[in-house]
């Protein structure tokens, strides 16, 4: 398939059962599906969540309700730029830039144990949104730095007494003293 082909998920739920529409939405929401319009949810035809869509239409199916898959091919390049801005995940990377830029500034009174737990919950969270951006971009490149900039910081704050890599020239010593 091109890499410009989306799978659609178009879907009807009933009205009535509340529980089954959260699930459903939850699930779309975890996969990393663009909202064309209410009830019409899109995903790469490349990306390996595809797959989630055939459980999904089961699910709407035995809850009453209406789904089917079916192939997108926007005809030109705005369409699919269109199309693409759905899958935008800027927002969610600025986020957490923001969290990762707040955790930098409170590492001297965290202590080991809690910067540790709290780097490893932004790798996580970074993670977790790198799965359902299908085209990073540099807001993906931003919040790799932020986070590398935050595991240096722990390292160097959380580690005085370590030897690391320090800029400027090495002053030279006079050797007649060092004999």
């Amino acid at each position: 398939m091109s890499t410009r082909t989306f799978i659609a998920l178009v879907l009807s739920l009933p009205s009535k059962n509340k529980t089954v529409r959260m699930r459903i939405w939850r699930a779309l929401h975890g996969i990393g599906c663009g909202v064309l319009r209410d009830g019409v949810y899109l995903l790469p035809a490349s990306a390996s969540q595809v797959s989630d869509f055939v459980d999904l239409e089961s699910d709407v199916q035995a809850a009453g309700g209406f789904a089917m898959t079916v192939e997108l091919n926007p005809r030109t390049s705005t369409h699919f730029d269109q199309v693409r801005k759905l899958f935008d995940r800027t927002s969610e990377y600025t986020s957490l830039v923001t969290q990762i830029n707040a955790a930098k500034k409170s590492l001297t009174r965290l202590g080991q144990l809690r910067a540790d737990t709290l780097v490893k919950r932004l790798r996580r969270s970074f993670q977790e949104i790198v799965e359902t951006d299908f085209y990073p971009g540099q807001a993906n490149r931003q919040a790799q730095d932020a986070l590398a900039g935050l595991e240096s910081a722990v390292q160097r704050v959380l580690s005085s007494d370590e030897p690391r890599k320090a800029k400027g020239r090495i002053r030279r010593l006079d050797p007649v003293r060092h004999q």
